[in-house]
């Protein structure tokens, strides 16, 4: 039935005029364009308006272009920064667009005045704002025919199923034909983006093909829908070098040409308006990218701001910035004129260099730095964050700053950062200490399943907004705390480190690690981790364990080198610790017991040793063995009398490995009579040991009457007494050492 259709129109031009002759001489054919920021462009673009509006006038078909609007997408405004829209207002309708900045000209130099450049498209603009508003649009501006290129924001950030787009689509061609019955259309396609992600890429093909197949069954005999091959001919994709746009995604010439292509494919196809679509040219001059000037930075409230002049069709600009002779910090797509970068404190200085950026092209750095110093004097950040997911969003609630009542505080600033997209961030503010988001189920903006970072600051009037506080992180799309760790494995990088590494379900937005029990609250995000231990505590190997989190959500910990858990409790003042004192009141006293008892069993023992051998060596050996040992060992001192040859008298000792040596003659010495020598006192242990050796020479002396035999029997007597006791005193050691628990 729709390809009959089709085909009458081309046989019967009575029933839906598609004739360049049969306009010639009617009214101006009125056509209104309803797009976004692909049909909008943006300062210093020419357009794919302007490219069908040249090719439209090139077949001499009479006709206007007609819609609220003129200009192209205007730079956004220089401002400071600004807080977040409150939460507590009521929300936004689809008139919110229309307050979007604008400018009634703003297009490439090459465009002549007289473009007729009214048409219906917003930046930013979703199939399902302009379901809403095309009945006030068709009404004011009777349009004839409608050529619509929508749907990227509703697929991306607007999270749209390509069922929920289509049926979008549908309705807008619904309520313009209720106006006017016989309203024509050409829908164009949806273009591919280069950075989208799997899912946006296959949400945007399967509603081509959704609307390439559908789109006949909306048509009337009277107001025929057709279909513009957009996507097919714009090159970009993400398998595509996107030479047609300026960031992946918008047209740039190129691409303004490839698009009008398309359109006008549509009218010689269906309208009999032309013979050959516009032609897309082999080859085109990018757009220069100009320098920004009059670069100058000054301390402000929150930091350091900067400006400068932009050049004409230059929609970003990168910024960086360096504390003396580190490393630059780039601050990438700034969208003003200023930057403002926000300080911890004032004092802090920094030099700053800007260049243009046109898309993915960007110029040179300037050729001059400035310099400031900041001059921060906003009030403290809130404190204590909490956070927890919900089934399609998070929760956050905190407390006040730390002297609030000494400033004006205005409202606060949620911010959460999508971690798994690109790191985007979306602001919210309230009035209110807690805060519960909710968001879209899919989409670039969705944030289920995703893992989000969540801060908060102060915002103060005039200083303006704090640093933000962080909370631990969510992953919004359950109620309920993440399994454990498994699997929980380690390995040794040297004597002072062990990596760790681990599993983890799919509700969990990060880990926290504990070392024996204490855990500093440091969020690791990936299923892996280096520990460091004490090293001088290299005999004892801490308890070291992990935990998954969601938000303020903890699972129960899995831990390397456990400590076994005692049933007992402690308490100071407990029966456990009164047990205690007195077990180790009772060592104490046994101890001090053992020690007595031991210093007086030493005594004992070597007081009854000296009297022992004291006795034996008196009854064996006389004095004149004394006098002739110590003459022998050349004593002088307690020899009297005449001297005696010493050498003559000396005998073979029978101890082993011992003899005397025959030819040694002791020195000459006499005692002088006249002077009185002092006795020195002698010790017990020096008496003893004296008359040990005089026994063993008076024994070599006299061998064959026995004495000798006699006195080695006694002394191998008093050397096994002596073990003996050696070994009980080593025997007592190690029951004390027992006792006291010593090894």
């Amino acid at each position: 039935m729709a390809f009959a259709m089709q085909n009458a129109e081309h046989v019967a031009p009575e029933t839906a005029w598609n004739s360049l002759s049969e306009r010639q001489d009617a009214a101006p054919l009125k056509i209104m364009i309803v797009g976004d920021s692909i049909t909008h462009g943006f300062e210093a673009d020419t357009t794919w308006r302007y490219r069908l509006w040249e090719w439209l006038k090139s077949t001499n078909t009479p006709f206007n272009f007609v819609g609220p609007y003129t200009g192209v997408c205007a730079p956004i405004p220089n401002h400071p920064p600004q807080p977040p829209r409150l939460m507590e207002l009521p929300p936004q309708g689809v008139e919110v667009l229309d307050e979007f900045p604008r400018i009634e000209w703003g297009y490439a130099k090459e465009v002549p005045s007289d473009f007729d450049a009214h048409h219906f498209a917003t930046s930013g603009e979703k199939a399902e704002r302009v379901q809403g508003l095309i009945q006030a649009r068709v009404e004011e501006f009777e349009p004839e025919m409608l050529l619509i290129l929508l749907g990227f924001n509703d697929l991306s950030w607007g999270g749209a199923r390509p069922e929920e787009l289509l049926e979008r689509i549908k309705t807008i061609v619904d309520v313009a034909r209720a106006n006017k019955a016989d309203t024509k259309f050409i829908i164009g396609n949806v273009v591919h983006e280069q950075l989208s992600d799997a899912d946006l890429e296959a949400r945007t093909s399967a509603y081509n093909e959704l609307l390439n197949a559908t789109y006949p069954s909306w048509s009337t005999a009277d107001s025929p829908v057709h279909y513009a091959e957009v996507a097919g001919v714009y090159t970009c994709g993400p398998n595509r070098n996107c030479t047609s746009t300026v960031d992946g995604l918008h047209p740039n010439d190129l691409g303004a040409y490839q698009i009008a292509h398309a359109f006008s494919q549509a009218f010689i196809d269906h309208y009999s308006i032309g013979q050959q679509p516009v032609q897309i040219p082999g080859t085109w001059t990018d757009r220069s990218v100009d320098p920004p000037t009059n670069i100058k930075a000054s301390g402000s409230s929150m930091g350091i701001t900067v400006t400068w002049d932009r050049p004409f069709g230059i929609p970003n600009f990168n910024v960086r910035r360096r504390s003396g002779d580190e490393e630059w910090i780039t601050e990438y797509g700034v969208g003003m004129n200023r930057s403002d970068t926000i300080l911890p404190r004032a004092g802090i200085q920094y030099e700053y260099q800007v260049r243009s950026c046109l898309g993915q092209r960007c110029g040179d750095w300037s050729s001059e730095s400035v310099t400031a110093v900041s001059d921060r004097r906003t009030g403290p950040p809130p404190r204590k964050i909490r956070t927890k997911p919900t089934a399609s969003g998070f929760e956050a609630s905190w407390s006040p700053p730390e002297d609030a009542d000494e400033w004006n505080i205005t409202q606060y600033d949620v911010a959460y950062t999508n971690r798994m997209r690109y790191n985007l961030q979306l602001h919210v503010g309230t009035r209110k200490q807690s805060a519960k988001l909710e968001g879209l189920e899919s989409g670039q903006y969705s944030i289920i399943g995703f893992i989000l970072d969540v801060s908060v600051s102060t915002w103060t009037d005039p200083e303006g907004g704090s640093l933000f506080a962080f909370g631990r992180p969510v992953r919004p799309g359950t109620t309920e705390a993440p399994q454990a760790p498994s699997q929980l494995r380690s390995e040794t990088v040297n004597e002072t480190a062990v990596h760790l590494a681990w599993e983890a379900d799919d509700h969990t937005a990060g880990f926290l690690a504990y070392v024996d029990g204490h855990s500093d609250d440091a969020v690791i995000y990936d299923r892996s981790t280096v520990m460091t231990v004490d090293s001088s505590a290299a005999t004892k190997l801490p308890e070291i364990c992990i935990s998954a989190i969601n938000g303020d959500l903890e699972s129960k910990r899995s831990c390397l080198f456990e400590k076994p858990k005692s049933k007992w409790s402690w308490r100071p003042d407990g029966p456990t610790a009164i047990i205690v004192y007195v077990i180790l009141a009772c060592c104490l006293a046994t101890v001090l017991v053992l020690v007595m008892r031991f210093r007086k069993n030493i005594k004992d023992r070597m007081r009854a040793g000296n009297d022992h051998h004291e006795s034996q060596i008196n009854r064996s050996v006389n004095m004149d063995q004394l006098v002739q040992r110590e003459k022998h060992l050349g004593h002088p001192e307690i020899h009297s009398g005449p001297h005696l040859d010493r050498a003559s008298e000396a005998g073979q000792s029978n101890a082993p490995g011992n003899r005397i040596d025959e030819s040694y003659v002791p020195a000459q010495r006499h005692r002088d009579e006249s002077v009185e020598t002092p006795v020195q006192q002698e010790s017990a242990w020096e008496r003893i040991g004296r008359a040990r050796h005089d026994a063993m020479l008076a024994a070599e002396k006299q061998g064959q009457n026995g004495v000798h035999g006699q006195t080695d029997r006694q002394l191998q007597e008093h050397n096994t007494a002596g073990g003996d006791n050696i070994k009980k005193k080593h025997n007592l050691g190690r029951r004390l050492r027992g006792l006291l628990c010593v090894n």
